[in-house]
């Protein structure tokens, strides 16, 4: 299966994000983001739950895994650490 990581880039909320895959899966995950919020500038909790619940999302790719940072915006007040 392919890997598909989101990264977060920013230290305030919502947070900018960018896809690294192959260009396929790329494109797909962003239109899925894009469809549903709008925009790819999100707060990390949303797009980790459209991750882990969104049916498109489910068929093609494996659960989201938190690998680093945070889903709460709390821990990035006055912080300058990306996500």
């Amino acid at each position: 299966m392919t890997r598909v990581e989101v990264l977060g880039q920013g230290n305030t909320f919502p947070l900018n994000f960018s896809i690294i895959a192959p260009f396929t899966e790329t494109s797909f995950v962003e239109e899925v983001m894009i469809q549903k919020f709008g925009t790819n500038r999100l707060e990390p909790n949303e797009l980790f739950c459209l991750l882990s619940t969104d049916p498109l999302i489910q068929s093609k790719f494996d659960g989201p895994e938190l690998i680093s940072g945070s889903l709460s915006n709390e821990n990035y007040i006055n912080q300058s650490v990306d996500f």
